[in-house]
């Protein structure tokens, strides 16, 4: 994304705007489907390697939208209990009894990253007249 939406932009729409401090701010909802890919089949704009121009074929997704990670609750709650499995705390039967293998409570790598949470830029606030809160686009 070039254009990203500033502090400074989000500031002047807020004072043009007159939006009270006491408003409430929402985020637009987002479907996964923009981060993983669009399916873009049969939509025009394909050019082949001989510069025909033509409809994409069947199947053809967009790239996703890129996210920014961080290592959020989610992150460290399964880091922490990665930790503790490693330590033995999960090993006594008398305390765990249906536990019959702690392994099963660790978070592997992979599993670590999809735990991270995602962060996208914003893309610009809106402003209804018949609402004082603030409503924040995800996307055009």
């Amino acid at each position: 994304m070039a254009n990203y939406f500033t502090v400074r932009d989000l500031i002047e729409f807020i004072t043009n705007n007159n939006i009270p401090m006491d408003a409430r701010i929402y985020m637009q909802r987002v479907e996964d489907v923009y981060f993983n890919g669009v399916d873009i089949g049969g939509c025009g704009g394909y050019v082949d390697d001989n510069g025909v121009r033509s409809c994409f074929p069947p199947g053809s997704k967009a790239d996703g939208w890129k996210t920014v990670k961080k290592e959020g609750y989610a992150y460290r709650e399964a880091l922490e209990l990665n930790r503790r499995v490693d330590a033995g705390d999960f090993h006594n039967k008398e305390d765990f009894p249906d536990l019959e293998d702690p392994e099963v409570l660790r978070s592997s790598e992979e599993r670590l990253e999809e735990l991270k949470e995602q962060y996208y830029p914003c893309f610009s606030p809106v402003y209804y007249a018949d609402q004082k809160d603030l409503f924040l686009d995800a996307h055009y």
